[in-house]
């Protein structure tokens, strides 16, 4: 993995950048609060790995802190309960959401969110629908096969057709 380490140099225009992406991720919200987990699942194996990003990003944060009046943001470390205190002082009223939910958007492609689903709770009603569905084909298929071997010990024929769209 490609590590970029943040200097006086680049700074300013890592900051920006950030800003911009963190921007259309709390956008997306009439609260205008964004919650960005760093990492994934196989990261911070490593204590330099994790000194690297945090420090990396504490001078990001400090940057953007810096220069309020410029960027009109307020950037942190928090924890989830400091988060939905922050979402709660804007919002009377939280909404809910029931049903498939993690379909996730890990990056901006093109100016819009690529999004990846497949992970743990994608699409279960569907999946659930396609397992069961299965078992009752490969049930038929089973009973089937059994028929058409009981039915050649007393020398009959089963007429059979499977159609496919």
């Amino acid at each position: 993995m490609y590590f970029q380490p943040i200097t006086p140099l680049n700074l300013k225009e890592k900051a920006e950048l950030l800003l911009e992406q963190y921007g259309k991720t709390g956008s997306l919200f009439p609260h205008n609060v964004a919650m960005i987990s760093l990492g994934d699942d196989f990261r911070y194996d490593h204590a330099v790995e994790w000194d690297q990003q945090y420090l990396n990003y504490l001078q990001l944060f400090d940057f953007i802190n810096a220069n309020f009046k410029t960027y009109k943001t307020e950037i942190k470390f928090a924890t989830i309960s400091e988060y939905f205190q922050a979402v709660g002082e804007r919002v009377d009223l939280l909404p809910t959401f029931s049903g498939d939910f993690f379909v996730y958007s890990d990056i901006f492609s093109e100016g819009r969110p690529a999004y990846w689903s497949g992970y743990y709770g994608t699409r279960p009603y569907w999946k659930k629908f396609y397992r069961e569905t299965e078992n009752a084909v490969r049930s038929a298929e089973i009973l089937f096969s059994f028929a058409n071997i009981l039915a050649s010990q007393n020398n009959q024929r089963i007429n059979s057709q499977v159609i496919i769209d």
